[in-house]
């Protein structure tokens, strides 16, 4: 769908993404590829063990098509500055193709070029907001629930992006979801559910469980 089909129809494009696992450093020659050659639209790396941007700077060498991009780059640990630059950076390595997704900042990043999607790990309506006004989309965090996109996410997005002067539907929403995969369901199920009673048990995520029919795991994994 092109813009002006987009316009006219009122109907946002969907794209299908993916979070790039970053254990081995040199699998990003080989696994965005992989991920562009099957049809994805976009990849995503993380911060985690490593630096969210090397491998981003090595993928966009080994794909031409596929939209790269952090989900997410941990803003505090760096100055507006270095995102600005290293933004820089990787639009003119991956030709245009690249998103920074910040975690606890929204960066207007005019000076770099790259979109700017954040933040995502705190949940909150407040953090929400920011992105609402100054971002060009968000990142919602794993640990959601369609009752907590619907009645947390978007109306915040849209009040700060009205009271902006924006569009709300100028604010791209990253629905990011936990999906299971593996060799059989009990060692499946059980991977998801240490992951996710970890994020819930944290303190800026306990208020999502007020939108979901889970008991209370945050209590649960410290008795």
């Amino acid at each position: 769908m092109n813009e002006t089909e987009r316009v006219e129809t009122g109907i946002q494009p969907w794209h299908v993404s993916m979070t790039v696992p970053t254990e081995h450093l040199t699998e990003p020659r080989t696994i965005y590829r992989t991920l562009e050659d099957i049809g994805y639209d976009r990849a995503f790396s993380f911060e985690a063990k490593h630096d969210p941007f090397v491998p981003i700077a090595v993928a966009g060498e080994h794909t031409t098509s596929i939209e790269l991009g952090t989900a997410v780059a941990i803003a505090f640990a760096r100055t507006p500055m270095t995102l600005a630059n290293v933004g820089w950076d990787l639009q003119t390595v991956t030709g245009g193709r690249f998103t920074l997704g910040s975690a606890h900042r929204s960066v207007r990043t005019s000076s770099s070029g790259s979109r700017c999607h954040g933040p995502a790990p705190r949940n909150g309506p407040k953090m929400t907001e920011v992105a609402g006004e100054v971002a060009d989309g968000f990142l919602v965090h794993p640990v959601n629930t369609r009752r907590s996109f619907e009645q947390i996410t978007v109306p915040a997005i849209e009040r700060r992006a009205n009271r902006a002067g924006r569009a709300a539907a100028d604010v791209e929403i990253v629905c990011v979801t936990i999906v299971v995969t593996g060799r059989d369901e009990p060692s499946s199920r059980a991977a998801v559910k240490l992951c996710a009673s970890s994020w819930r048990s944290t303190g800026p995520r306990r208020p999502m469980r007020r939108y979901s029919n889970s008991r209370d795991t945050g209590t649960s994994i410290r008795s």
